[in-house]
């Protein structure tokens, strides 16, 4: 125990009774309020004696396993990992602990440092830090935000498989099917039945697939899928390109099917893996428990959720060809080092002083209107830094009364 601090303390102390002000004792010492009121605290408690230095050590030592129990963790992490669907990591493990009423129950960081003993997990790797002017867009009360992408997967033999997730972000409720291929009459099928399912979102989050965008082949180009969401009243965000993080709701899916489902079998053929995929779907929404429900499980996350459902007689009367409906089509974009972005197959200049920032860009379809937004940090508003007018070929309807509502602001959805 070092002397001098404890002189120092009883210093401090005696000042104070003789009727020393705090603020004025602690400047003259050195030393801090904080400091003062814990040693005033200890004093109150203890005398005197409270002044010393109390002993580190934890007052409830971690608990000592037995082996049995150890091995206990191994098998059952082995068990999990030989099941046809589901994870095996130290939450589950822990789980199927408290069905068997294992008592004392270890926790998840035991479990993980027995599993990391035995070599049975995976280092992660690192994440990739963004810059403060990202626009993350965030599900609320008041904005119902869904993602959408793909993983793709070979069997034996070359055959492709495609499975697409839809996700919603607030109640991470799923949508999850399989396709041979990616073309828009399947993307179409998959992305009507996902919206019977979880509703029709404000807005919804996709890459930069040419599936999605509508190719790359002439300049503002509004695909199929654009079409629809607007026809719908939906708001497609297209994420910055090369860059999957940034859709990391649905690619955390697309991960989870692939570890969960996809990798503990050995499928035969498509058929095998189109008959086997509701098993995946079915553990999602009632076994999985996403990290950003707290333990809550889908299915009763589910029941707090607030959607627009379509109907089949909405997808009877579906136009074909789809026209271009007024609405919002977003872009959120990488300034390169030129001071540039491309948007739908066209470059525009925002600036060299913004190269490497992420812009937010807005394509207003009824003004045909583009606009870029900025903002140097989550906690300052947007700015419009430029606009462009934005003409189009062909004209652009209203939307239906029935899919029309009140469009959230930019800084309502990030």
């Amino acid at each position: 125990m070092n002397l001098e601090e404890l002189r120092l303390r009883r210093r401090a102390l005696t000042r104070y009774f003789n009727g020393g002000k705090p603020a004025e004792i602690c400047k003259r010492l050195g030393r801090s309020l904080s400091w003062f009121k814990k040693w005033r605290a200890r004093y109150s408690v203890a005398g005197y004696a409270g002044l010393s230095d109390q002993s580190r050590r934890p007052k409830h030592p971690a608990r000592r396993y037995s082996v049995a129990v150890e091995r206990l963790i191994v098998q059952t992490h082995r068990r999990l990992k030989r099941r046809r669907v589901g994870c095996a990591g130290a939450k589950y493990v822990q789980r199927e602990l408290k069905r068997i009423q294992l008592k004392p129950l270890p926790g998840c960081s035991k479990i993980q440092r027995v599993l990391r003993a035995h070599h049975l997990t995976h280092p992660h790797g690192q994440r990739r830090t963004r810059s403060a002017s990202y626009p993350h867009p965030h599900a609320k009360s008041n904005f119902v935000l869904q993602a959408l992408d793909w993983i793709s997967r070979r069997l034996r033999g070359g055959t492709e498989v495609y499975a697409f997730q839809t996700v919603d972000h607030r109640s991470r409720d799923l949508s999850s099917d399989v396709a041979r291929d990616k073309s828009w009459p399947t993307v179409r099928t998959i992305v009507l039945a996902a919206w019977k399912w979880l509703g029709l979102p404000h807005a919804i989050l996709v890459d930069n697939d040419a599936v999605f965008c509508g190719g790359y082949r002439g300049r503002r180009v509004m695909g199929q899928f654009v079409r629809l969401c607007l026809y719908l009243g939906i708001e497609p965000i297209f994420t910055p390109f090369y860059d999957p993080e940034s859709n990391g709701v649905a690619e955390g899916v697309n991960s989870l099917w692939a570890m969960s489902f996809w990798n503990k079998r050995r499928f035969r053929s498509y058929p095998d893996v189109r008959r086997h995929q509701p098993e995946f779907v079915r553990w999602y929404r009632q076994e999985y428990r996403p990290p950003a429900l707290h333990g809550h499980s889908v299915r009763l996350a589910r029941k707090n959720r607030r959607s627009r459902p379509l109907t089949q007689a909405q997808i009877d009367t579906l136009p074909n060809p789809l026209p271009i409906t007024a609405g919002r089509i977003h872009f959120i974009r990488l300034v390169d080092a030129d001071g540039q972005v491309v948007i739908l197959n066209e470059t525009w200049n925002v600036g060299w002083r913004l190269a490497g920032e992420y812009v937010w860009a807005t394509v207003f379809l009824k003004e045909q209107v583009l606009c870029i937004y900025y903002r140097p940090s989550a906690q300052k508003p947007f700015r419009l830094i430029k606009s462009w007018q934005y003409k189009l070929n062909e004209p652009v309807l209203p939307p239906k009364p029935e899919f029309a509502h009140k469009r959230p602001n930019l800084d309502t959805m990030c």
